[in-house]
């Protein structure tokens, strides 16, 4: 079963379920994640609009590394990711 966007999820809340399931190394859960952050709709304008095309975008990125669990030496760009997510989740830490 694909988890599609449901139109009350908020990039915030999709950015942050993305990055727990990160953070907690649940590789079943980011699968699923993964899979709802890249099924979003960009039919929002304006900064909501491109909020929902970056969470995308970063999603897409995710799925292409070999492995999402690597060090920041290893792939900075998936460490980007993270910073991006943790950005959108609003988050006041961010992932170092």
């Amino acid at each position: 079963m694909v988890a599609t966007m449901n139109r009350t999820d908020s990039v915030s809340a999709l950015a942050e379920a993305l990055l727990r399931a990160w953070v907690c190394g649940d590789i079943s859960r980011l699968e699923t994640e993964l899979r709802r952050s890249e099924s979003v709709l960009e039919d929002e304008d304006g900064e909501e609009g491109e909020r929902f095309q970056l969470l995308k975008a970063v999603a897409v990125r995710m799925r292409t590394c070999p492995d999402v669990f690597v060090t920041r030496a290893v792939d900075p760009r998936l460490h980007m990711c993270l910073r991006l997510l943790a950005h959108l989740a609003c988050w006041n830490n961010h992932v170092d």
